[in-house]
């Protein structure tokens, strides 16, 4: 970062008053706003960019896709967070799927099946981490789907289809009305926010569909007496932007030509008596010109002005404006001393009070590398696929990428948006931005035009300050590192925090056996946890000695959850040019498919997976007949195998086998090795399903010398308890997602049929890493009617460079 030292820059071409400027000393300066402004942004931001397989999905298909948690800052992935939070919406407020997945190096990588059964229609993916929700609006998180639904075309297949059902996602688009826009949407913005009178004002325009599509349109503004004043045309995306030169204070009016053949007139903002404007020409070369404008009213309060040049925490400029010898200031700003991206120019008055603001695009340096694929033949239609990732100047790089395979001629590979434009409009920008792609796929007057037209249109205005000058740099939702286990313990006869309790924790499937005491309040947590979806945690709380009768547990595992997301249904998707309406057949529908099997009744093995239970072992089976007669499970050693409890010196428990003898007897739970009696004697009763014991000595050779003592807990609680009332809490963790590979969809058509290649998906590799050489490879199958694919690869290294290719890739000869 510059040194601040030098960021003030005193302007000679304005002759600055020294009356009523005494906020805007260096010093004020300083501690009003360049330090808040430090401490505001010395926490790493986190923003999220989703990669999926396909453009579009059909019915029966899979969602798969990889979010990559960058830090907007550097554009370099993200390392602070592991949990990331993803769902499926539908537009009627109904989640659909909703999965936790641990982020490694910046990356996670799942899947989200789409039920046969789901409406086709428009469904919000979203994908947040908890640390997020301190800086952005919770609607910056959502990605639309689209899922296409059959239409009844026949379809020719040797795989049989069930007719017996009625088609249900047909029947559901009969009876959701679509949430779209009624209309077009028309709006008009100010440069820097104010449409002030007595200055030359800069207007964006932009228009959109009822589908939310800019599209192409002519209009003109007139004034109060309907006179002409000037005319515009928007480019493809329905933006552009036009000057109302030395704006009066009457009503601007604008007559609007739609597609539709239709008018609409629409009157502009009211112009403000008062206001400074910033103008912005960034199109040159090498430089960006920032003129400021004064009106005469606002300029006889003879105050003074600060301008900071800035982006996400760093300060690039820093100016005093003032404006006693001419109404406009303007200076330039070399491109090479600016960061890459989006950048801000906020005005700030004499009170520290934002009162302008514009943002731009700065394009320094180049920020792609490139990648090059070969395909090579193998055995049994399987292809080998090489990947080689490599700077602008050929220098091998080791990148994480994330490739897509689809058929040629798909249909479903029309993204409208990449990693590169994704790490460098957002998180500025906000709402959807119609193919964000474009403004990045040439790099001419043409394309700096229609970026700079897109942050006139749909750059965000909220200012942050207020919450920046309080300087307290604390943040409501914490950066969450695994999972955390939290809760207290209360005397159920006093209702007052227990506060010589002893909290055991056991998840045998997350390994895991933990001991803390509680605080001085009576309160515990067992922070950054390593969960698994669909598994249990127990907790019980007793004395140090083990007393447990007059102790209520409560626990709880704090997970993130937002409110329904708010967006646009559209049932079926409007045409483009030279489109034709889409006939789409049954790809995966009702496909069931059922294997001859013979059954043979055989007595459940409950301890199956336990190495350490033999043919030497006793079992003993807890059932609702027999439960009631034990209170613990040292009741159960003691009358069953005759295993003795007893306490050390040191108050530990330990196991008399009856063997004699000091070695100590091997302990599992569910098959994993633990090291402390008190993990099997504090495991709920109502959670055994069996005890195995061992006295033998003779399992695990020397290392079992001492027996063997395993315990295999219930899916579901033998008992229901009423848990306001014991010592014992018993959750089902909503934890991390396993990882999946892909798997290949069984489609209804073959490869052979045009609809294959049409919908169909071949594969998807996620986060294939590059070696030192940068090179790297994978290998799937290809039916050999295919005779090309569609590669779509994206990905990142380590400094932010990005990766984006895509490729029509003719196979090799297969035997």
């Amino acid at each position: 970062m510059i040194n601040k030292a030098l960021l003030v820059t005193f302007f000679v071409l304005a002759a600055i008053s020294v009356t009523a400027q005494k906020p805007l000393t260096e010093d004020a300066i300083e501690k009003r706003l360049l330090t808040p402004y430090d401490n505001y942004f010395a926490a790493d931001r986190e923003m999220i960019y989703t990669q999926f397989n396909k453009s579009r999905y059909i019915t029966g298909d899979d969602i798969w896709f990889t979010s990559w948690v960058l830090n907007p800052v550097n554009k370099r992935l993200s390392f602070k967070t592991t949990k990331l939070y993803v769902e499926l919406w539908s537009a009627e407020k109904k989640i659909v799927s909703r999965k936790i997945l641990l982020v490694k190096a910046g990356t996670a990588s799942n899947f989200i099946h789409i039920e046969d059964s789901l409406a086709p229609g428009t469904y919000c993916f979203r994908a947040y981490t908890n640390w997020m929700r301190n800086f952005y609006d919770e609607k910056e998180f959502n990605s639309q789907i689209t899922v296409l639904g059959p239409t009844g075309k026949s379809t020719k297949t040797d795989i049989p289809v069930h007719k017996g059902k009625k088609d249900l996602a047909t029947k559901s688009n009969d009876t959701i009305k679509p949430l779209i826009k009624p209309d077009f949407d028309i709006q008009f913005l100010p440069e820097s926010g104010h449409f002030i009178e007595g200055i030359d004002n800069v207007i964006g325009f932009k228009v959109t569909d009822p589908y939310g599509r800019g599209v192409l349109v002519k209009g003109k503004v007139v004034d109060s007496t309907n006179n002409e004043m000037l005319s515009f045309t928007t480019n493809k995306l329905g933006m552009t932007n036009f000057t109302i030169a030395n704006a009066s204070s009457q009503t601007f009016r604008s007559i609007i030509e739609l597609p539709n053949g239709s008018k609409r007139e629409i009157k502009l903002p009211k112009t403000e008596r008062q206001g400074v404007a910033i103008n912005v020409n960034s199109y040159l070369p090498d430089v960006v010109w920032v003129r400021l404008q004064i009106n005469e009213l606002t300029r006889s309060l003879n105050q003074s002005y600060f301008l900071m040049i800035h982006a996400n925490g760093v300060m690039f400029n820093n100016y005093k404006i003032g404006f006693s010898t001419s109404p406009s200031v303007q200076f330039r700003i070399k491109k090479k001393d600016l960061g890459n991206g989006i950048i801000y120019a906020t005005l700030f008055n004499e009170h520290f009070t934002p009162v302008a603001e514009r943002i731009f695009y700065n394009q320094r340096t180049t920020q792609k590398g490139n990648l090059s694929l070969s395909a090579t033949a193998m055995s049994n239609d399987t292809i080998k696929l090489t990947v080689t990732a490599t700077d602008s100047l050929s220098k091998a790089e080791v990148a994480k990428l994330s490739l897509s395979v689809l058929p040629e001629g798909t249909s479903m590979n029309d993204f409208q948006s990449n990693f590169q434009a994704e790490s460098l409009l957002r998180p500025a920008l906000k709402g959807d931005i119609e193919n964000a792609r474009y403004y990045f796929e040439k790099k001419n007057t043409e394309r700096a035009i229609a970026i700079d037209n897109l942050l006139l249109t749909q750059g965000w205005r909220k200012y942050d300050w207020p919450e920046i000058a309080k300087n307290n740099n604390k943040f409501v939702y914490p950066s969450e590192v695994g999972f955390t286990i939290n809760g207290g313990v209360k005397n159920w006869l006093k209702n007052k925090p227990e506060v010589k309790s002893r909290i055991s924790l056991i998840s045998p499937k997350n390994n895991l056996f933990l001991f803390s005491m509680v605080d001085s309040v009576g309160e515990f947590k067992f922070p950054e946890l390593f969960l698994v979806d669909s598994s249990n945690i127990i907790a019980s709380a007793s004395s140090a000695k083990g007393a447990n009768w007059n102790r209520v547990l409560q626990m709880a595992i704090p997970e993130a959850e937002l409110t329904a997301p708010v967006f646009n249904q559209i049932l079926s998707e409007p045409l483009k040019e030279d489109e034709i309406e889409e006939d789409i057949p049954n790809m995966t529908k009702e496909i069931i498919q059922l294997r001859e099997i013979v059954i043979t009744a055989q007595k459940k093995n409950l301890f199956a997976g336990d190495m350490y239970v033999g043919m030497m072992s006793r079992q003993f089976v807890l059932t609702k007949d027999n439960y009631m007669q034990y209170t613990d499970i040292e009741q159960v050693l003691m009358r069953n195998f005759n295993v003795m409890v007893k306490m050390d010196g040191d108050g530990q428990y330990q196991f008399n086998m009856g063997r004699g003898g000091t070695q100590k007897p091997i302990l599992t739970i569910d098959g994993t090795r633990v090291g402390e009696p008190i993990e099997i004697l504090s495991f709920p009763l109502n959670l055994v399903e069996a005890i195995a014991v061992d006295k033998s000595g003779t399992s695990m050779g020397i290392g079992g010398g001492g027996g063997v003592i395993a315990i295999v807990t219930r899916k579901t609680p033998l008992f229901t308890m009423n848990t306001d009332a014991t010592n014992m809490k018993r959750l089902l963790v909503k934890g991390y997602t396993a990882p999946k590979e892909y798997f290949e969809p069984r489609y209804l058509v073959q490869p052979e049929n045009p609809d294959f290649a049409k919908y169909a998906s071949i594969y998807w590799k996620s986060e294939l890493v590059t070696d030192s050489t940068g090179v790297a490879s994978f290998k799937f199958k290809v039916s050999q009617p295919l005779k090309s694919l569609v590669i779509r690869a994206e990905g990142i290294n380590f400094y932010g460079l990005i990766f984006l290719h895509e490729e029509m890739l003719v196979l090799p000869k297969r035997d």
